[in-house]
């Protein structure tokens, strides 16, 4: 038989803001029955006022999805609150581990962490170079390389083709250019 926990605490990240809190916390806690308490990051305020407002005119009942903006502060105060019964985060490794001890020893409360991660990417002489560089490049830097899931090391083998390889990626990335996302 299925039972709602109660009360879920959702902390958003600032680098998908639109995104992973609503369709990877906020829709699986809804549809299991429990209330929200929506923190975002700092960062992104307004993306997670249109977020709420959003399902506020969408019908959902009033009390069901409450937003809490605030800092770090605002973060310890509602995860060491005992009336939630469960936290959802997603951001950096070292808020995931401090959360985790405050919540061990509490086998009643929901802890779920998605934390950035140091993932490798191996290449292992392709054919074609250039298309193994831009891999590498999207990887590594698509969303200014604050995804949790982008390229942080590289692996390729020693010798020539890894040395061709480098110094093709070494080349690209040199020509890469920042700029606001609307420009062209």
């Amino acid at each position: 038989r299925h039972k709602p926990h109660g009360v879920v605490a959702v902390f958003g990240p600032y680098n998908f803001p639109g995104h992973l809190p609503p369709t990877g916390h906020i829709v699986p806690a809804l549809l299991a029955g429990n209330v929200v308490l929506f923190k975002p990051s700092e960062l992104t305020p307004k993306v997670a006022e249109l977020t709420v407002k959003c399902w506020i005119e969408a019908g959902l009942p009033a009390g069901v999805l409450n937003l809490l903006q605030g800092g770090r502060e605002t973060g310890i105060a509602l995860a060491a609150n005992p009336g939630i019964d469960g936290l959802f985060f997603t951001g950096s490794s070292r808020t995931g581990n401090a959360l985790h001890q405050q919540f061990a020893g509490q086998p009643d409360k929901i802890l779920a962490l998605e934390m950035g991660g140091n993932n490798p990417l191996i290449v292992d002489q392709v054919q074609d170079i250039d298309a193994a560089v831009y891999t590498i490049i999207q990887s590594a830097f698509i969303s200014a390389g604050q995804r949790c899931t982008c390229a942080r090391r590289l692996l390729v083998p020693e010798g020539d083709w890894g040395d061709a390889l480098l110094a093709r990626l070494v080349g690209v990335s040199a020509t890469i250019e920042a700029g606001a996302f609307d420009q062209q």
